[in-house]
């Protein structure tokens, strides 16, 4: 018989952080299961319990050599290699699942590799896929990646514009932050209809990220006739970055 056991602080369950993240925005937890190893989990994603599929694939996640062993060219061929492939091939369908944890937790997996990376950005861009935990997962994922279709990226900007969730719209800022290029007179226009702080404050950071002669006047007023003391704290540091990218970009400093 196999005893999970699970200790409680404030009578919040402790429980195996194989598909959580500090850093990320969507945090998930499983069960390890005492004795079980890659071959059990393999099998449990057979199950046609979707939770059970979900704790393989934390667990899964676990192992994180599976990338590294599909990007060494000199693996390919070998029993190692056979087996990296094989469990990538079984993750990637679930992605499609329409249980949200199941389809989060395998785009969490299948963002780690670096093998056919494009793929996953193009299906993930795509991904209209409606629950918050799984467009969290989604933004989460590639945000710091260089590598986005800029058609895509600009459709899921306008997907998660309009969700009714509060986390997706103002989360879609942290990709507009990242993109090649956006309407910065629309921002601006955005900024100045918006009476709530933290919209005005997200804006301010997508703004400081395009740098342009019209953005910098319109910070550059905003900074000297607004009363709001961490709006200045950020229009400021806006002008430091763009200060210290112009530094960068000629070579000399001030």
């Amino acid at each position: 018989m196999i005893y999970i056991v699970f200790w409680t602080i404030a009578t919040i369950p402790l429980m195996s952080p194989a598909c959580r993240d500090e850093d990320m925005n969507v945090g998930y937890y499983s069960v390890d299961i005492p004795g079980y190893e890659e071959a059990d989990y393999l099998n449990m994603l057979s199950s046609s319990n979707e939770e059970m599929q979900y704790n393989a694939i934390c667990e899964l996640t676990m192992s994180s050599d599976y990338d590294k062993v599909l990007m060494t060219d000199s693996l390919k061929g070998t029993a190692k290699y056979d087996s990296a492939l094989m469990v990538y091939k079984k993750i990637v369908p679930f992605m499609q699942s329409q249980n949200s944890w199941v389809s989060s937790a395998a785009i969490r997996f299948i963002s780690t590799f670096e093998y056919n990376r494009q793929e996953f950005l193009d299906f993930v861009l795509k991904n209209n896929n409606p629950y918050l935990n799984v467009q969290l997962e989604i933004i989460m994922d590639i945000i710091d990646d260089t590598t986005k279709n800029q058609g895509f990226l600009s459709q899921k900007i306008s997907f998660l514009q309009q969700q009714p969730s509060w986390l997706l719209q103002n989360g879609s800022y942290l990709l507009m932050g990242v993109k090649d290029s956006i309407s910065t007179v629309q921002l601006i226009h955005a900024y100045s209809d918006s009476n709530e702080e933290y919209k005005k404050l997200l804006i301010l950071e997508v703004l400081k990220q395009h740098m342009t002669d019209t953005v910098f006047l319109f910070l550059a007023n905003e900074w000297a006739t607004t009363k709001n003391e961490r709006i200045k704290k950020i229009i400021f540091q806006s002008f430091f970055h763009y200060k210290f990218s112009e530094v960068n970009s000629v070579g000399y400093i001030f």
